[in-house]
């Protein structure tokens, strides 16, 4: 009977420890369970970043893209003229992936070309800029801001451009339980802000 109980009592404790791996298995995979639930997707991650872009919400834009987009102190008239820039943002997601701590999520972005709009703009404020200095008339550099976003705001209202699209994938990675989109995201960039980085780029070429 002692040799009895003795096995029962090893068996019941081996039972014990493989129901407690159990219990505690499955606690872990609730838990991870739990914490995947409560996350954004990476696809909604992408989405409310462009969102911010297009409603030129500068420190919510920024905290998803960092400075590629916009860093720099704002008055009325450049909040105006970044209003025009990103509100004729669109997108479609095409495929969104979460593989382990890494995802991309491809995405269609199109927007006015602000990259012609922005070519004219600079080469009427030139033209400006001269008669104003050859009148033997100064103007200050806000002067010449404010003129320059005014020929912005009435060029993109003028419906003479078209627009421009761009497909691109946008890469996160999971920090502290959420999707980050990774720095850098230059196509992206690009995209929104209607080619404006691929004209800064020849500009910067023309220089060297």
């Amino acid at each position: 009977k002692n040799d009895d109980y003795g096995i029962l009592k090893i068996t019941g404790g081996v039972l014990m420890k493989k129901v407690s791996c159990v219990f505690l298995s499955l606690a872990l995979v609730l838990l991870l369970i739990g914490c995947g639930a409560n996350r954004k997707s990476a696809q909604s991650v992408v989405e409310d970043a462009i969102d911010a872009v297009k409603s030129a919400d500068q420190s919510v834009a920024t905290g998803y893209w960092g400075d590629g987009i916009s860093n720099a102190e704002t008055d009325e008239s450049d909040a105006e003229m970044l209003k025009a820039m990103f509100g004729g943002i669109s997108y479609n997601v095409i495929s969104s992936e979460e593989k382990g701590d890494s995802a991309t999520v491809k995405v269609e972005i199109s927007n006015n070309d602000i990259a012609s709009i922005m070519g004219d703009v600079l080469a009427e404020s030139f033209s400006k800029a001269l008669e104003v200095a050859f009148s033997g008339q100064e103007m200050s550099e806000d002067e010449q801001t404010e003129m320059m976003n005014n020929l912005f705001i009435e060029k993109i209202n003028s419906g003479d451009y078209g627009t421009v699209e761009k497909e691109v994938d946008v890469s996160l990675s999971l920090v502290d339980e959420e999707w980050v989109i990774n720095p850098n995201q230059t196509e992206a960039i690009d995209a929104m802000t209607g080619g404006m980085l691929t004209m800064a780029n020849g500009l910067s070429s023309l220089k060297k």
